[in-house]
């Protein structure tokens, strides 16, 4: 009977303030710098500065990063939360369901129409494009791919136990969302914004779970397992 209840109510997981936590004030350091560079030299001139730099091996690279920030990753992240924890898979999905919320209001309705590099730049041959990939045109800001990688790994961030973990969680965050930036898919500007969606709402839903906590979520698929036998 006690084996049964130390199961079915796992230890709780503290969220730590941000000063505690030196993956979130790199975080922070990260925005800083990309703010004081888009302050002085705008998004344009920032954009075809970073334009410059690239490769064939990274061209390859970013292409196959960026899709850690579609769709097809929050469900690959949900179904080994609900081996986890109950809660953190509905977490993980209420969180993805408002952050997909908040980016289409601000494509769409705030910011409708706004161009993404490969249409702001048509006239400058300058800008480099990988051969035969698809651009999209319209609606740069803010940036969905970061929202969403942020979203995700910064979740997994919290969640995790170890340092090392936390900073590989956070680096799959930066990496996808500068991938957009390399693609021209959205200028800087974009992908911070993402950021602080992905980021924001990530911390106010795990705060206010904590707060709730209801006692029915608390299990798992392997929980539920174990209490059988």
């Amino acid at each position: 009977m006690h084996e049964q209840e130390k199961i079915s109510q796992p230890e709780k997981h503290p969220l730590k303030p941000w000063r505690e936590n030196s993956v979130f004030l790199l975080y922070l350091v990260l925005v800083i710098i990309a703010m004081v560079i888009l302050g002085f030299y705008g998004k344009a001139d920032t954009h075809l500065f970073i334009n410059r730099w690239h490769s064939p091996f990274f061209d390859r690279f970013f292409i196959a990063v960026t899709e850690l920030g579609n769709g097809w990753m929050v469900a690959a992240v949900l179904i080994p939360l609900l081996f986890i924890r109950y809660g953190y898979a509905l977490l993980h999905a209420v969180n993805h369901l408002v952050i997909t919320l908040i980016v289409q209001l601000l494509k769409h309705v705030i910011f409708p129409g706004v161009l993404r590099p490969s249409a702001f730049f048509r006239d400058d041959p300058s800008l480099y494009m990988i051969k035969d990939y698809p651009l999209h045109h319209y609606n740069s800001f803010p940036s969905g791919h970061a929202a969403t990688a942020f979203g995700i790994f910064m979740l997994l961030v919290i969640l995790a136990r170890r340092p090392a973990f936390k900073m590989v969680w956070f680096l799959l965050a930066v990496i996808t969302a500068w991938s957009r930036v390399y693609l021209s898919q959205h200028f800087l500007q974009d992908i911070v914004a993402g950021s602080f969606i992905g980021t924001g709402s990530t911390f106010l839903l795990f705060y206010l779970y904590q707060k709730w906590d209801p006692a029915i979520l608390r299990g798992s698929i392997l929980r539920k397992r174990e209490l059988r036998r």
